[in-house]
């Protein structure tokens, strides 16, 4: 028989042990701390959503089944691990996981830039250098701006196109 933890890594949830406890982002919204706890005596309980129960209880929630057949894979007949289909809270992730990827390296290419032009201003400024770092300084903050302003079916498409091109 499977325990909810079991059932939640199938899944392909990332759990992390606090305590004797384990804790997952829950995957029935969008969240960045993790809220969705599992016990040692095999139940969980979501500490955002206020739901809770056992692995068949968890396996109905998160494969979209009846509980009974979520019951039958759960004291092992017709089990076999599947990933969860990913959802719109799953996709949201992973924009705002890219996005903050790339407003960090902005943030960065912004920064190396101004040291350049402070630098350059103090010491014997070198214009093309000089005019290059402010450039992409403008540039850093072109991408800053992009992103600030940019819907989120806009940085889907990026996100796709970038993943095309690797």
């Amino acid at each position: 028989m499977l325990d909810s933890l079991t059932v939640a890594r199938s899944a392909g949830l990332e759990v992390q042990r606090r305590g004797s406890r384990w804790f997952a982002r829950s995957p029935f919204r969008n969240e960045r701390t993790p809220s969705l706890c599992f016990f040692p005596d095999g139940r969980w309980y979501d500490f955002g959503g206020g739901q809770s129960g056992d692995a068949a209880d968890l396996y109905a929630a998160l494969y979209h089944v009846p509980l009974g057949e979520a019951l039958r894979v759960v004291r092992g007949e017709n089990w076999r691990p599947q990933p969860r289909k990913p959802d719109g809270h799953d996709l949201r992730r992973a924009v705002e996981a890219w996005k903050g990827e790339r407003w960090r390296e902005a943030c960065a290419e912004k920064r190396a830039a101004w040291a350049i032009i402070k630098e350059l201003e103090i010491t014997e400024p070198d214009k093309e250098k000089f005019w290059q770092a402010v450039a992409d300084e403008a540039a850093a903050n072109d991408k800053l701006n992009l992103l600030d302003a940019a819907t989120p079916r806009q940085l889907v498409g990026w996100m796709e196109a970038e993943r095309d091109t690797i």
